[in-house]
């Protein structure tokens, strides 16, 4: 038992001083070789990136101006996309406070099979305490596609690829097939989201544009190229289609840029208020009964998993070391406490084979597990082999 702990505390100092060591801002935890990121030593002496230098706290416009913003007429609704998450059920209830229930229609876009248990009851729980309509528009189709995009990239591993195909027809889907329910059922044009800009990660589009040289979709379709194996039936199609809608390109009305629901508008919740996963949490906790699993950020989509594997393998870091940067940059977390959430968080990407392995299984996919495993081996970053 001795060797054991000392073996683990080994491991555990190792991952720490191997991915501390690439750490290149000395106020926030991106690494130094971030996508998008540049670093120069400031007149204190330390190195700051570009987005810490260049950090301006947001002006929130409060809830008042969203209800006036909103300006719901007689006998309109207004819907809410939710997931199972915290941010969602907060907008979800805060919105049911401002209008009444019964003017508040939540969507859910449920990919079958791909959704935590958790999640799917989240939203169940709120829509029964709150009185406030849920539809669910399911996605029978979203897995076996996810399923052969996954071995598709399996025979090419590549970062800019990671969204794009384990993700593909899912931003069509939370926003495409919600407005056509909306208005074809509820002659709703207008919704709220409650995306947080504590979560967009700016190297995932980067890393497209890297590739064409550039040009975002030119990256987009060189990937598509240098693979031939997505080219099943509809695919391309359906990534093509995810890439031309641009889920946050609206004007100042809130009027949504993308032609084909130029019709709609959607109000970012988080340009209102500001963003505290704490508070979101404890109010929806208390009041909503809101319960999550361990990862309680974007634990409600299975593919958040593979992502996070794929992206660390490939590159070193995830979507989560932007997020405790932003926290650290809105002065929700100090940089001290980020520091041990990504050691504890580095820690378990290097466990993480083990839950990949058992999502295989549960997906009916252990034909997988050897070019999983030798991804997982052949990767520099990952600190342990299986």
């Amino acid at each position: 038992m001795e060797t054991s702990y000392t073996e683990l505390y080994k491991n555990m100092k190792n991952v720490k001083m191997n991915n501390f060591s690439r750490i290149g801002c000395d106020y926030c935890v991106i690494p130094h070789d971030y996508k998008t990121a540049e670093f120069k030593i400031d007149n204190k002496g330390k190195k700051i990136c570009n987005y810490c230098e260049k950090h301006v706290i947001q002006e929130f416009k409060g809830l008042d101006q969203l209800k006036k913003d909103i300006d719901l007429q007689d006998n309109e609704k207004i819907g809410i996309m939710v997931s199972g998450g915290k941010d969602g059920l907060y907008a979800w209830m805060t919105l049911c406070e401002m209008f009444g229930s019964d003017r508040v229609v939540a969507f859910n876009h449920h990919k079958t099979g791909i959704v935590h248990d958790l999640a799917y009851q989240n939203i169940i729980n709120a829509s029964k305490i709150l009185n406030s309509e849920l539809v669910v528009v399911k996605d029978d189709d979203f897995l076996p596609r996810f399923k052969n995009n996954l071995e598709s990239f399996l025979k090419n591993p590549d970062p800019a690829m990671v969204r794009v195909a384990l993700c593909a027809g899912c931003r069509y889907g939370i926003t495409g097939e919600l407005y056509e329910t909306a208005y074809s059922k509820y002659k709703i044009s207008k919704f709220v989201s409650a995306a947080s800009y504590l979560e967009l990660a700016p190297f995932k589009g980067e890393l497209l544009k890297e590739k064409g040289n550039g040009n975002s979709k030119y990256g987009l379709i060189r990937g598509l190229a240098e693979n031939v194996n997505y080219n099943f039936p509809d695919n391309i199609e359906i990534i093509l289609r995810d890439d031309n809608l641009e889920y946050k390109a609206k004007n100042k009305k809130g009027k949504i840029l993308s032609q084909e629901f130029s019709k709609y508008q959607l109000f970012d919740f988080d340009n209102y208020i500001p963003n505290n996963p704490q508070k979101y949490e404890e109010a929806v906790k208390e009041k909503l009964n809101w319960k999550r699993p361990e990862r309680s950020w974007h634990f409600d989509c299975l593919v958040e998993t593979f992502k996070d594997f794929f992206y660390y393998g490939l590159l070193g870091y995830t979507e989560t070391e932007f997020k405790l940067s932003q926290m650290i940059r809105y002065k929700l977390l100090t940089r001290e406490e980020a520091l041990d959430q990504l050691e504890s968080y580095y820690v378990t990407m290097n466990d993480s084979i083990y839950n990949i392995i058992d999502l295989l299984e549960g997906m009916g996919m252990e034909y997988l597990k050897d070019d999983v495993i030798k991804f997982y081996n052949n990767s520099k970053y990952f600190r342990k082999k299986y």
